[in-house]
């Protein structure tokens, strides 16, 4: 039985590899567009991208640019950069600081209007916000918090580009965590692969419907994962 489970375990991180995949790709080619529009098409070079980071961000940012440098020279592009860049990379992008920090121009929540509106829908019936309408349209991004007074303080006004950014970090933190026990071929069966198949999807979905449908076209999880195997006694 044993031996059936790890098998089987091989063939779930096999059907997974792909929707893993595209989530990954279509996230960070989303958040390099946002890039170049916060801080042109060199976004790698910008000082007002490169000083905020830490030293583990520059690390994996140097590592990444010597890497497509010495195989595309004095061709590499932002497109080459970014393939060599970790997803712990694009990630960190979404931490609560260094989005304060990045996405200045481009809130979180205008970028990625299908989060925006899952997580107005989901604040509203959890009794989060009073109503799914922002306090005006000229602070699209601003809600009343449920039971408050016409009159709300700022800082008491629920910011939906801060819940959108959660959103997408816990989506993430699962995709990556998923990816990285197959990588190291740990166990995967019993750590809800179900869960990170359908976060890829959603992650995927909330950027590109059409590459959603090809993640979720062209895979076998969801066969593979009713074929557990089970003891004949």
């Amino acid at each position: 039985m044993a031996f059936l489970l790890m098998l089987w375990d091989a063939k779930l991180a096999e059907s997974l590899y792909h929707p893993l995949q595209t989530a990954e790709v279509t996230l960070r080619n989303a958040l390099a567009t946002i890039l170049i529009e916060e801080f042109q098409i060199d976004w790698w070079s910008h000082k007002g991208f490169t000083s905020p980071l830490s030293n583990e961000e520059l690390g994996d940012l140097e590592k990444a640019l010597k890497r497509a440098t010495k195989t595309h020279g004095t061709r590499m592009t932002g497109g080459h950069l970014i393939t060599r860049l970790p997803l712990g990379f694009w990630q960190h992008l979404l931490t609560h600081k260094r989005a304060r920090q990045v996405f200045l121009k481009n809130p979180l929540a205008a970028r990625f209007p299908a989060v925006a509106r899952e997580a107005v829908n989901e604040a509203f019936a959890a009794r989060r916000i009073a109503s799914r309408s922002p306090i005006s349209p000229s602070r699209p991004y601003l809600f009343r918090p449920y039971l408050a007074r016409s009159h709300v303080p700022a800082r008491e006004l629920i910011d939906m580009n801060e819940i959108v950014r959660e959103k997408m970090w816990e989506t993430v933190d699962k995709i990556r965590t998923t990816r990285n026990r197959i990588a190291h071929q740990q166990p995967l069966f019993d750590k809800g692969p179900h869960l990170a198949y359908q976060m890829a999807l959603k992650l995927t979905g909330w950027i590109s419907a059409d590459a959603a449908w090809l993640a979720g076209s062209f895979n076998t999880f969801e066969e593979m994962l009713q074929c557990r195997p089970k003891l004949n006694w």
